[in-house]
Protein backbone atom coordinates (compact mmCIF):
# COMPACT_ATOMS: atom_id res chain seq x y z
CA UNK A 1 0.00 0.00 0.00
CA UNK A 2 1.42 3.37 -0.87
CA UNK A 3 0.25 7.08 0.57
CA UNK A 4 1.39 9.70 -1.54
CA UNK A 5 0.18 13.36 -1.53
CA UNK A 6 -1.10 14.20 -4.81
CA UNK A 7 -0.41 17.23 -7.23
CA UNK A 8 -4.47 18.05 -7.80
CA UNK A 9 -6.61 21.17 -6.84
CA UNK A 10 -6.86 20.68 -3.13
CA UNK A 11 -3.17 20.72 -3.38
CA UNK A 12 -3.21 24.19 -5.36
CA UNK A 13 -5.44 25.39 -2.45
CA UNK A 14 -3.86 24.26 0.62
CA UNK A 15 -0.40 23.03 0.24
CA UNK A 16 1.60 25.88 2.46
CA UNK A 17 -0.30 24.64 5.04
CA UNK A 18 1.58 21.16 4.74
CA UNK A 19 4.44 20.94 7.29
CA UNK A 20 5.51 17.38 6.89
CA UNK A 21 8.94 17.25 5.15
CA UNK A 22 9.30 14.11 2.82
CA UNK A 23 6.21 15.99 0.57
CA UNK A 24 9.17 17.43 -1.26
CA UNK A 25 7.86 16.64 -4.57
CA UNK A 26 4.28 15.76 -5.30
CA UNK A 27 3.62 14.21 -8.31
CA UNK A 28 0.70 14.71 -10.39
CA UNK A 29 -1.79 11.41 -10.56
CA UNK A 30 -1.02 11.16 -14.66
CA UNK A 31 2.46 11.07 -13.98
CA UNK A 32 2.05 8.19 -10.35
CA UNK A 33 0.20 6.02 -12.88
CA UNK A 34 2.91 6.30 -15.71
CA UNK A 35 5.31 5.53 -12.99
CA UNK A 36 2.89 2.42 -12.47
CA UNK A 37 2.86 1.00 -15.61
CA UNK A 38 6.24 1.60 -16.40
CA UNK A 39 7.41 -0.59 -13.79
CA UNK A 40 4.92 -3.60 -14.45
CA UNK A 41 2.69 -2.83 -11.70
CA UNK A 42 -1.44 -3.29 -11.42
CA UNK A 43 -3.50 -1.05 -9.15
CA UNK A 44 -5.60 -3.28 -7.16
CA UNK A 45 -7.55 -0.74 -4.58
CA UNK A 46 -7.44 3.24 -4.56
CA UNK A 47 -9.15 6.06 -2.89
CA UNK A 48 -9.20 9.29 -2.70
CA UNK A 49 -9.21 11.74 0.49
CA UNK A 50 -7.82 14.77 2.63
CA UNK A 51 -6.30 13.82 6.10
CA UNK A 52 -7.63 15.33 8.70
CA UNK A 53 -4.92 14.08 11.18
CA UNK A 54 -3.15 10.51 11.80
CA UNK A 55 -6.39 8.95 12.08
CA UNK A 56 -9.17 10.65 10.27
CA UNK A 57 -9.41 11.09 6.55
CA UNK A 58 -12.35 12.84 4.65
CA UNK A 59 -12.87 10.79 1.69
CA UNK A 60 -13.25 11.64 -2.32
CA UNK A 61 -10.86 14.94 -1.59
CA UNK A 62 -8.35 14.37 -3.91
CA UNK A 63 -5.19 15.91 -1.56
CA UNK A 64 -4.02 12.26 -1.48
CA UNK A 65 -4.30 8.91 -2.69
CA UNK A 66 -3.72 5.42 -1.58
CA UNK A 67 -2.96 2.49 -4.11
CA UNK A 68 -2.66 -1.18 -3.83
CA UNK A 69 -0.54 -2.39 -6.32
CA UNK A 70 0.66 -5.59 -7.15
CA UNK A 71 3.04 -6.89 -9.68
CA UNK A 72 1.61 -8.28 -12.99
CA UNK A 73 2.53 -12.06 -14.00
CA UNK A 74 4.80 -12.65 -16.92
CA UNK A 75 3.16 -15.73 -18.93
CA UNK A 76 6.01 -16.90 -21.17
CA UNK A 77 4.79 -19.02 -24.30
CA UNK A 78 7.19 -21.62 -25.29
CA UNK A 79 7.09 -21.89 -29.05
CA UNK A 80 8.01 -25.96 -30.15
CA UNK A 81 8.97 -26.82 -34.06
Amino acid sequence: MIPSPIDAWPRKLFGRFDMDETHVSTPNENRLREFIREHNLTIINESKYAPISMRRKVYHIPAQIELTLKRKQHIFRVLQD
